[in-house]
């Protein structure tokens, strides 16, 4: 009782605050290339409505596809239990849909469609939620290096959100001093 009480307070808080009102935007995302995207990833940032300063040098390796399927382990440092934690997620290529393993919280899935890639240094990750009349938008700058190119990641990101249409959020950095 005690996990969910405080994972109400640490995920739902956030996005309560960020929430528009309206539809979320039509955003299908660029297609996912399954072949590309493997290896090691870094969350750089996350949109600053949805960061949790929890969690810190979160690192994902992105498996070879088996078929058109693929899984992700999504490993962070969490400042709450100083250990290391990690959850799988499972995709299917063609669907935008990933299948996050929670502990506690059991099987959780989220529509993360992609704005923008360069499968060699980074990637936007981007997610709408729709509740009745409103919306919260989120989103997730991975990057290939720990320290990206800074200039470049910012270019990068403000022609992707331009190309769809959409309003760059605020980008909060994830701590990466870490020796994962």
């Amino acid at each position: 009782m005690l996990r969910v009480l405080i994972f109400s307070i640490l995920v739902l808080i956030p996005v309560i605050s960020g929430q528009q009102p309206g539809r979320c935007p039509n955003v299908p995302g660029l297609p996912r290339n399954i072949y590309r995207a493997p290896g090691i990833w870094y969350v750089h940032s996350k949109s600053t409505n949805d960061f949790d300063e929890k969690m810190k040098c979160v690192r994902i390796n992105w498996s070879q596809p088996k078929g058109s399927n693929f899984t992700l382990t999504v490993e962070n440092f969490s400042t709450i239990t100083n250990t290391l934690e990690s959850i799988v997620v499972e995709g299917r290529d063609g669907s935008p849909t990933f299948r996050c393993h929670v502990p506690v919280l059991g099987e959780i899935d989220v529509d993360y469609y992609i704005l923008g890639h360069d499968y060699a240094r980074w990637a936007i990750l981007y997610y709408c939620d729709e509740k009745e009349n409103s919306y919260t938008e989120q989103a997730l700058v991975l990057t290939r290096q720990k320290f990206p190119d800074e200039r470049g990641l910012n270019q990068f990101i403000d022609q992707s959100y331009r190309y769809w249409g959409l309003q760059k959020p605020q980008f909060t950095p994830t701590v990466q001093n870490c020796r994962n």
